[in-house]
């Protein structure tokens, strides 16, 4: 009877450690699931886009300091594409 019990000793033991680590499990997808809830629920600051008018005047008056360059300056913005001359 002595080894029985022995044996149901070790496996009820490894069981509780079993069921400790599930529930440790559990609880940090738990927590980490309100983090998320938190994080999702925190407003974002308003970031205007920047216009183009101040990166076009900003390359005109470089090319203006510059006369001897020759070159084309490309400006992308919004997905689009401008040629300056």
């Amino acid at each position: 009877m002595t080894e029985n019990s022995a044996i149901k000793d070790r496996s009820s033991e490894a069981n509780s450690q079993v069921i400790a680590v599930l529930l440790t499990v559990a609880i940090v997808i738990i927590l980490a699931m309100f983090v998320l809830l938190w994080a999702m629920s925190l407003e974002m600051p308003d970031v205007p886009f920047p216009s183009k008018t101040p990166a076009i005047f900003e390359i005109r008056q470089l090319k203006s300091t510059a006369p001897n360059y020759e070159g084309q300056i490309t400006l992308y913005h919004g997905g689009k594409i401008d040629y300056l001359n």
